[in-house]
């Protein structure tokens, strides 16, 4: 009886734990029930939130402002596409400005890209009008690069048609250009304070000399740098062989063109000057410009002066161009022979005196030049030979092309005649139309 009082108020007490540990769990399980709700409402609100804008890119300038913060190893390059009177330049497809020549070229292949000032920026040459034979008109066009438009350079007036070529490496470009027939050049040029200034001019030359009669081909490497006036001084001559080692010769002479002189040089040093008036003027027309502007003077000047052996004597003489005619070209011309034993420069009456300036054969030792007269419908070209005998410039002969026109300019009669001189100078018409060499023989 006792043992029954004990057990029932026990199980009294153990149901009444259990029942307050039921509740106290239902409310601590609650809570994080709440919490999930919460959550699911939050992200609920935040996938209602409207998507914001994608980073729109850079327009094409503010990109390569970028990008040349960023100081890259190679130019920037465009893309130039010729679009009706303008030119587009684009980058990355997109476009960036427009330029407006004078001309817009015929041929894409005349619009070339380059880096020519260095700036990391591309630049571009675009040609003008062709001219014949010689070169064309063009102007090279600079991307500013704060603005990041194009603008006609006026540094490098002088080089079109001539072509330069850049090299980022050395941050130097150059040109190459024939000085004439037998002289290819090679020149130089970097930026200075500014200025496109000449460093550096290499010419190759090809010569022939009658050896025992035998024409013998030499080729000739000259270097030369530039003094503070900007006229090249000959540092190195070189004698090219493909038999033999090359050959350095030393103190050479030689000649340039200065603003109103040629100089006569050995080295650094002036031999003698010979004044001639319109340098300028004259430079202009052979290189087909209305004026001398800004440019190297070896190149500019280059046509003025030319050595070659007139008399085959062994030494090289000289031909100064003094004047051109109405279509530019070399009208006029001053020859001095080279006296060996002054080592200076002397008038040459005998050449001076020609209709024409003569060119040289050295295989058969004459001169020849030619001439041409149009009047009343013919056309007559001629050849006229000469040679040395006993200090004398004498004629050989001379063979004429005639060409007769009709009325309405259509060719009507051909001919060709050929005439030489007895030992008195008397001419007289050959049988057929020779050469020297057949009469020689």
């Amino acid at each position: 009886m006792r043992l029954n009082r004990m057990i029932l108020p026990m199980l009294c007490c153990t149901m009444l734990s259990g029942c307050a540990s039921a509740v106290i769990g239902s409310e601590v399980s609650s809570e994080p029930e709440t919490a999930t709700q919460e959550e699911t409402q939050s992200a609920t609100e935040q996938t209602e939130e409207p998507a914001t804008e994608p980073e729109q890119p850079d327009d094409p300038k503010t990109e390569i402002r970028k990008l040349r913060a960023g100081e890259p190893d190679v130019p920037i390059r465009f893309n130039f596409k010729k679009e009706g009177e303008v030119i587009g330049v684009y980058y990355k497809q997109e476009r960036m400005c427009e330029i407006k020549p004078d001309r817009i070229p015929d041929d894409d292949t005349v619009i070339t890209g380059m880096d020519c000032d260095f700036d990391g920026i591309e630049d571009v040459y675009i040609s003008g009008e062709p001219r014949p034979v010689l070169m064309t008109t063009g102007d090279y066009w600079v991307c500013d690069p704060e603005t990041l438009e194009f603008h006609i350079s006026d540094k490098h007036g002088f080089y079109f048609g001539k072509g330069l070529e850049a090299t980022a490496f050395t941050k130097k470009l150059e040109t190459k250009y024939s000085e004439s027939p037998k002289t290819e050049c090679t020149l130089t040029l970097e930026w200075k304070e500014g200025e496109l200034v000449p460093v550096a001019l290499k010419k190759k030359t090809m010569r022939s000399f009658n050896i025992d009669n035998n024409i013998a081909i030499m080729h000739y490497e000259d270097n030369y740098d530039f003094d503070e006036n900007g006229d090249p001084m000959l540092v190195s001559r070189t004698l090219l062989s493909d038999d033999t080692d090359d050959e350095y010769v030393k103190n050479e002479l030689y000649v340039r063109v200065t603003d109103d002189a040629v100089e006569c040089m050995r080295g650094r040093d002036v031999i003698q000057t010979i004044p001639v008036e319109g340098i300028s003027k004259i430079a202009a027309a052979l290189n087909g410009m209305p004026e001398v502007g800004t440019g190297p003077k070896p190149l500019i000047y280059a046509p003025i002066a030319r050595m070659e052996d007139y008399d085959f004597d062994g030494y090289d003489d000289l031909r100064i161009v003094t004047g051109t005619d109405k279509t530019g070209a070399a009208g006029s011309f001053s020859f001095y022979r080279y006296d060996p034993s002054s080592g200076q420069y002397k008038e040459w009456p005998e050449l001076n005196a020609l209709p024409a300036a003569p060119e040289t054969d050295p295989h058969d030792e004459y001169l020849y030049y030619e001439t041409s007269v149009f009047e009343d419908n013919t056309l007559i070209s001629s050849i006229y030979y000469l040679s040395w005998e006993n200090g004398r410039l004498v004629p050989v002969m001379h063979n004429d092309n005639i060409t007769v026109f009709s009325e309405n300019g259509e060719v009507y009669f051909t001919d060709n005649a050929g005439y030489r001189y007895d030992e008195n100078g008397n001419e007289y018409k050959c049988t057929a139309f020779e050469y020297p060499k057949t009469v020689s023989g």
